[in-house]
């Protein structure tokens, strides 16, 4: 159990979440005439990305375990798989004149926010060419660390890491709150509002051998009633709202979590396959879909008139997304792989 390709459970959470994430997009800002409780209910699928993040720590640090890398590569490794591709989508947007999300704020400048990443540190470029780039800023930011918290790992052991990450956690978000600034997205994503869930993710990476025997002997019930109490505690933290609801975060990464690990476990064979495929372009998707969802939006959707028309164009353009997701993931991955077949054979040359 302890080969991370077996743990199928995990690419199920991942694909999982990014669904969730696409499928909140369309519910809560753009299907115009679903019914209010149903987008209320909205705020659920989109703590898939709080999920996202622990699988995030869980990948990596497993990923480090087994192939160390010095800082200099593993940075260089997430520069090719992560930034390049992100980059990539921001270029197309920045060119398509109705994706923009800020206004008075000049579409270069954006862009060249973006480009050298210094949009995580102003309000104003943030959300420019889609607000689901916020999450880009804050993996980015744990890449940059990442180095860092393996070796405060490493020496401190799991269960004095996980009492100083979250001591972080809580001072961070309680300072947000109190500073009046848990509104403003630069603070509320920056990566210590989210270090105990990513670094929850470590430690199970760490255990992963009596994580997956837990795993194995748990009921999809038990699973179930774990996520429920996972949200049960996130609604307490939203409803009680100032410092208590900063700290919403853990529990809606483990209300996901666990409802995703519930669903995996009753062994629905097609869904559990396509969904461990469908994690090969997750990333792709999550970079894609807005884009997508902006172009369709202005040129097609906005012009309904029926719940009936809402719904058609909103499963269609949601395939449309899938579809784009999957053709940008071919194209770089064979564009990647070419470049890599270039490179070395190089190097063998000049060796010569």
């Amino acid at each position: 159990m302890s080969d991370f390709k077996k743990l199928d459970a995990v690419d199920f959470i991942k694909a999982l979440a990014i669904t969730s994430v696409v499928i909140y997009h369309f519910v809560t800002i753009y299907m115009q005439f679903i019914p209010d409780i149903l987008r209320r209910l909205g705020f659920v699928l989109g703590t898939g990305c709080q999920a996202f993040l622990v699988i995030s720590g869980f990948g990596l640090y497993y990923s480090q375990k087994r192939r160390p890398l010095s800082a200099p590569r593993f940075w260089l490794k997430r520069l090719s798989k992560v930034y390049f591709p992100y980059i990539i989508i921001v270029i197309i947007s920045y060119h398509c004149q109705n994706v923009y999300l800020a206004s008075g704020v000049d579409r270069f400048s954006a862009l060249m926010s973006h480009v050298f990443l210094y949009k995580m540190f102003f309000p104003q470029y943030e959300v420019t060419f889609g607000g689901h780039f916020w999450f880009i800023s804050t993996i980015i930011q744990f890449y940059l660390v990442f180095p860092l918290l393996m070796r405060i790992y490493k020496k401190l052991g799991t269960r004095r890491f996980l009492m100083l990450t979250f001591t972080v956690n809580v001072i961070w978000a309680a300072f947000t709150v109190i500073a009046g600034i848990s509104g403003e997205r630069i603070w509320n994503s920056f990566f210590l509002q989210f270090l105990f869930e990513f670094a929850a993710g470590m430690a199970a990476a760490e255990h992963i051998d009596g994580v997956a025997a837990w795993f194995e002997r748990t009921s999809a019930l038990r699973l179930l009633l774990l996520g429920a109490a996972g949200y049960a505690l996130l609604l307490v933290c939203y409803y009680a709202g100032g410092i208590v609801g900063a700290f919403g975060d853990a529990p809606s990464a483990a209300g996901f979590i666990f409802c995703a690990l519930a669903l995996y476990k009753l062994g629905i064979r097609p869904l559990n396959s396509f969904m461990v495929k469908l994690s090969s372009i997750s990333y792709e998707w999550y970079l894609v879909h807005y884009l997508v969802l902006l172009l369709c939006y202005f040129e097609v959707w906005a012009g309904i008139s029926s719940l009936g028309e809402d719904i058609l164009y909103a499963v269609g353009i949601f395939i449309l997304t899938l579809a784009a997701a999957a053709v940008y993931h071919f194209l770089w991955s064979n564009f990647t792989r070419l470049l890599k077949k270039g490179w070395t054979g190089l190097t063998k040359k000049l060796q010569k």
